[in-house]
């Protein structure tokens, strides 16, 4: 699993989705349903009503010195 830290991440591609609804709905649609308990944060690219990347983080603060996780 290619991990980054949410430094790393700091770009306007992504968008910050914390709400756990969000979350969940986002993870079914890309096939990630396993990670519904360990992911509370992602970051995500939005591309034409699509989801390019996805990176998933513990916590719903995105702390700068935490890793994120692509899950797409």
């Amino acid at each position: 699993m290619k991990t980054k830290l949410i430094s790393e991440l700091q770009d306007e591609k992504y968008q910050l989705v914390t709400d756990s609804r969000e979350v969940e709905a986002i993870l079914e649609s890309i096939g990630q349903t396993g990670h519904n308990d360990d992911t509370h944060g992602l970051l995500v690219e939005v591309l034409d009503g699509q989801y390019g990347e996805v990176w998933g983080f513990f916590g719903i603060v995105p702390l700068l010195h935490k890793h994120a996780y692509q899950l797409q």
